[in-house]
């Protein structure tokens, strides 16, 4: 009888789909949406009563539409990208997750940075957005400068399966 012979697994490494530039900006679509009704919630339970016009243009109240983006906008893309889901409500209705180059989930700090970091992409015209459409990997500048990316999801496999089979090959 010959000696017990390891068992091997030929694994297949998955392969990558980026998320390309008209994705992401559905995506990034459907977060403005979200927060423009998270703000309206708020400004309703707080007895301010506003018109369609003044919720998505110029407000008559620009200290609370600076207040909001800046704490809410910031707190929802910078804790978003660190749940299980790996993204944004957007992305994940697009089947879409943000990663580290190694395809694991991004830590709150990185994903501190990567939000920050959306400004330089919108400093020139949002040149650093469009940029998504044009690098090998669909990185915008932000996900270059916090070493991310946006991927689509493998469709019927969970995200820590996923990155599992990503570790193993």
């Amino acid at each position: 009888m010959s000696p017990a012979q390891p068992e091997t697994h030929s694994a297949v490494a998955p392969t990558i789909r980026y998320a390309g530039f008209w994705r992401r900006v559905v995506a990034w679509a459907i977060d403005c949406l979200v927060l423009v009704g998270l703000k309206a919630i708020l400004m309703h339970q707080s007895g301010v009563h506003i018109t369609a016009s003044e919720l998505f243009g110029p407000s008559f109240n620009q200290d609370f539409n600076l207040w909001f983006m800046m704490s809410f906008g910031f707190l929802y893309y910078a804790v978003s990208p660190c749940t299980i889901y790996q993204g944004t409500l957007g992305k994940m209705v697009l089947g879409l997750r943000i990663t580290d180059l190694d395809g694991k989930r991004i830590s709150f700090l990185r994903a501190c940075g990567r939000t920050l970091a959306m400004f330089v992409s919108a400093f020139v015209m949002g040149i650093g957005f469009i940029m998504a459409g044009l690098t090998p990997k669909k990185q915008a500048l932000h996900d270059m400068m916090a070493k991310t990316l946006v991927v689509v999801r493998r469709s019927g496999v969970p995200v820590s399966v996923a990155n599992n089979v990503n570790a193993a090959s």
